[in-house]
């Protein structure tokens, strides 16, 4: 048995006295909006079924699994660690003992890995999510620790590449002497 048809005039739960009006066709009668609007062909419409929605869908796979990916992520501190105000040492076993992973500190295990690359420069390789403004910030608070903060800044030069420069202070001695 097929369902019922769902134009206006013949609609079961309708009351009867909806079914005809003198000056409208029987399809329209009695909306607020009035001729030229079908209600039910708007709802069903609307009312799509689940084969027909699912053929309307883009097609997305998904993997059970989402794919490892590993960052590189490099601070330079060459430049202080030459002028011997900076110890890299230091600064790789503070990142080991703050970084955390997992929402737990000291949880590095094999996802993250942390050394000294040359003269002043630590390489951090994460095998998980990390974000190089969470490393800015880790050396941020280590500068902070070590009373350099108002001497040094962190500047990134490229895309995972974090370098430690000095600031650029005016020689005000100078100028008194002009005076």
């Amino acid at each position: 048995m097929s369902p019922p048809s769902r134009t206006f005039f013949n609609h079961p739960q309708l009351p009867p006295r909806f079914a005809s009006h003198p000056q409208l066709p029987p399809r329209f009668a009695r909306h607020p909006i009035g001729a030229g609007f079908d209600f039910f062909a708007s709802y069903n419409i609307l009312n799509l079924t689940t084969t027909q929605s699912a053929a309307m869908a883009p097609q997305t796979k998904k993997s059970g699994k989402a794919s490892k990916q590993t960052k590189k992520f490099v601070i330079n501190a060459s430049q202080p660690a030459s002028d011997k105000i900076f110890d890299t040492a230091a600064f790789e076993k503070f990142l080991q003992d703050k970084i955390k992973v997992d929402g737990r500190v000291g949880n590095l295990g094999d996802t993250i890995t942390i050394q000294q690359i040359g003269d002043g420069k630590v390489e951090i390789t994460a095998h998980n999510e990390l974000s190089g403004r969470y490393l800015k910030y880790l050396t941020k608070k280590f500068l902070k620790k070590m009373q350099l903060r108002d001497w040094l800044r962190v500047v990134s030069t490229s895309k995972g590449v974090y370098e430690l420069k000095f600031f650029n202070v005016v020689n005000d001695e100078a100028d008194e002497d002009d005076d």
